[in-house]
């Protein structure tokens, strides 16, 4: 089947981009036939690129004054019609939804077929343009998934019409091929991911330094990059730790399973994360989380089963959990393999890609005007 996969961003960071990445690989080796939609980050970025022999257009969808150019307007609808006059999809992915959803909206009317979308966590709730954009492309979509509870429960409360055309498709993680090794001693505690406020990195290095003095040797991790960057350096030299952390910098998707592997346990104290790829990928490697008692976070660690969930933004609770695991590493042991047990059960890859695969094979096999009652009947996924 023809899938045109539209995505807000395609690259090797940030956890939709590497879900997406995968994803793609795995269905391409159902059978589906893809051309990836996504907007170009760089201005020395060409037109087109592949990856994995998937084509990927690359337009301007996240430059503001693409949209205040009408020349540049047309251009890009103009585009966009022809890729979909030439590839003749049997249905639309829009795996995250952004700013590019316009151009496909405007563009209906030539081009119908089926849409499903994937949300991931928009505030669908927001009255800025985009929050406007975001709702009408999931109000015009024939199913929504969703990668956790919490996100279709807000998705549902905002839009209660979608209630019948949504479900959660978990994100699934691929067990690495590495055996969990012993946590280290000294400690070694790790914050994964961009570096923006919503990860909480700053009470991470609070909690961090509340606690340091007491165990000699042990260090922090803090892989990854982001806006947060120099303020989180500045906090460091102000907690008077930075003997004691260490900026690592960004970590390929491909050696992120060997770093878990070689750290005590995973700090996630986040103000906001609608799932969170990271705990997956700690988990997969027996190490315990410390994370943020919020959204998705809460369904995948379970507390004092595969990890210790926290109150938001409350450090004093991340330094006890820190001296709990550390002062009782059978503990954070005994944390660890239950965590990876539960991402074997409940987030394996098979599903996931099972998920996409039967959604795919039901939306475009009835096409815009066909029985959609008979596909929402059918999808429980």
């Amino acid at each position: 089947m023809r899938i045109l996969f539209w995505l807000r961003k395609f690259s090797s960071t940030g956890g939709i981009q590497i879900l997406a990445s995968r994803l793609l690989v795995a269905l391409q080796e159902r059978g589906h036939e893809f051309i990836v939609i996504t907007s170009r980050t760089d201005p020395a970025q060409t037109d087109r690129a592949e990856y994995s022999g998937i084509p990927v257009h690359y337009l301007p969808f996240q430059d503001v004054s693409t949209y205040r150019d009408i020349e540049r307007v047309v251009d890009v609808k103009r585009r966009v019609e022809e890729i979909k006059h030439n590839f003749s999809p049997a249905l639309l992915h829009v795996f995250a939804v952004g700013r590019g959803d316009f151009f496909h909206l405007t563009s209906v009317a030539l081009h119908a077929l089926p849409l499903l979308v994937t949300l991931h966590g928009e505030r669908l709730c927001s009255d800025t343009a985009f929050g406007r954009l975001a709702r009408k492309t999931v109000r015009a979509s024939n199913w929504i998934t969703c990668v956790s509870q919490a996100v279709l429960a807000e998705t549902r409360l905002r839009l209660p019409e979608v209630t019948s055309k949504s479900s959660v498709v978990y994100n699934g993680y691929e067990m690495p091929s590495c055996v969990p090794n012993l946590p280290p001693r000294p400690p070694v505690l790790l914050c994964l991911g961009r570096l923006v406020r919503e990860k909480g990195f700053d009470v991470a290095l609070k909690a961090f330094a509340s606690v340091a003095t007491r165990f000699p040797g042990m260090r922090l991790l803090i892989a990854g990059h982001g806006p947060e960057h120099c303020e989180l350096r500045q906090q460091t030299a102000q907690l008077r730790i930075e003997g004691s952390v260490d900026f690592i910098g960004s970590v390929a998707p491909d050696h992120v399973p060997k770093l878990l592997n070689s750290v005590t346990a995973v700090l996630m104290p986040s103000r906001y994360e609608p799932f969170g790829l990271v705990a997956l990928e700690a988990a997969a490697v027996g190490r315990p989380i410390i994370a943020s008692r919020i959204e998705g976070l809460s369904e995948i660690v379970v507390d004092r089963q595969t990890g210790i969930l926290v109150e938001p933004e409350n450090s004093a609770q991340v330094s006890q959990a820190i001296e709990l695991l550390v002062n009782h590493p059978e503990t954070a042991m005994q944390l660890g393999h239950a965590a990876r047990q539960r991402v074997q059960a409940v987030f394996p890859w098979k599903r996931c890609v099972d998920s996409y695969d039967a959604l795919y094979q039901r939306l475009g096999s009835i096409g815009v005007q066909g029985d959609l009652s008979r596909a929402s009947s059918n999808n429980k996924v």
